[in-house]
């Protein structure tokens, strides 16, 4: 049972990851998204290996990338 569940979150985990990737992408990549945040690059690379955003910022993402916040993290911005 463990095993299945690890996969599932590991599934969920992964999609948010690739989101991070497509917004740094639309950004014109890591460094490019982190100026415009004003953060640091390994900010931005943290989150990627988190596969999270914080809350606060992910308006700012979905503003400045497109990616919608449903997709960088579905586990708080819910598309219902």
């Amino acid at each position: 049972m463990w095993i299945i569940l690890h996969r599932m979150n590991k599934s969920k985990i992964d999609r948010q990851r690739d989101a991070i990737r497509k917004a740094c992408e639309a950004a014109g990549g890591q460094v490019a998204l982190a100026t415009k945040l004003g953060i640091s690059q390994s900010a931005v690379a943290q989150w990627i290996g988190s596969g999270n955003i914080p809350p606060a910022r992910v308006p700012k993402v979905e503003k400045i990338t497109g990616v919608s916040r449903h997709e960088l993290r579905p586990d708080i911005f819910d598309a219902k």
